[in-house]
């Protein structure tokens, strides 16, 4: 694959470390896998924040109202999570300041984003000019909005995901997972890799919540339990040369 040449136009051999987050696991996860059957050694398939590629079912009505329930909890909790902290190291009057100051910005974005929205409705009854880049043709794509390639991207790997037929994976897979997960009632603790990983699954729990470990909160913890992974890996690498 494409992921393969890359990393080989580096590094043409192993020992490898492969990781992935969100989608970007599964990608780490066929990575690895094309790897081991090249013969190469795979030291650490990391996955962070990474759900098997699983379908669910969309016709059952006690996994709707199951999910419904668990995605308000996961609301609760990431309103909770991201105010916890400040709110428990004031007091009352810094409590009152914080709170007052959070509702005067939600306060200000909404009256931003209703100003932006009909600054865009009279600018869109107006003729646009069409972008063109005579130089270079292929170079259109910078014109279409962040948001609208974000979508197309999202699109285009929940379709990947959908088509793509995981095979067990020979070795161990690390599992690096926030604490609070939207759909762990349905994929379970380990995220629905358990029948995927020959040689199990490893558990590293960070605190915080699914698609946000990358916040000035659960960063450190991320970073601290990769590190000692990889140190175990790299350890583990040189007994396996003494010994030979």
């Amino acid at each position: 694959s494409i992921c393969i040449k890359e990393i080989q136009s580096i590094q043409p051999n192993g020992p490898y470390f492969i990781g992935g987050h969100c989608f970007g696991g599964t990608i780490a996860f066929e990575i690895a896998q094309q790897l081991k059957a090249q013969g190469e050694e795979v030291s650490m398939l990391a996955l962070v924040d990474a759900y098997a590629p699983k379908t669910m079912p969309n016709n059952n009505l006690f996994l709707g109202l199951r999910a419904l329930y668990y995605h308000l909890d996961f609301l609760i909790y990431k309103t909770f999570y991201y105010h916890a902290d400040k709110l428990k190291q004031a007091n009352l009057i810094g409590q009152l300041t914080y709170l007052t100051d959070w509702v005067q910005k939600k306060v200000e974005s909404k009256l931003t984003k209703s100003k932006s929205s009909t600054t865009k409705k009279r600018n869109n009854s107006q003729p646009q000019p069409i972008h063109q880049n005579s130089a270079n043709p292929q170079n259109t794509d910078k014109f279409i909005p962040y948001e609208v390639r974000y979508l197309q991207a999202e699109k285009m790997n929940r379709e990947a995901k959908a088509k793509y037929s995981p095979q067990v994976y020979p070795g161990c897979l690390l599992l690096f997972r926030a604490k609070k997960q939207k759909l762990e009632w349905y994929f379970g603790e380990k995220l629905g890799w358990e029948d995927l990983a020959a040689a199990g699954v490893e558990i590293h729990e960070i605190p915080g919540i699914f698609g946000n470990l990358f916040n000035a909160a659960s960063m450190p913890f991320l970073v601290q339990e990769v590190k000692s992974a990889l140190d175990k890996a790299q350890n583990a690498k040189v007994e396996k040369s003494v010994k030979k």
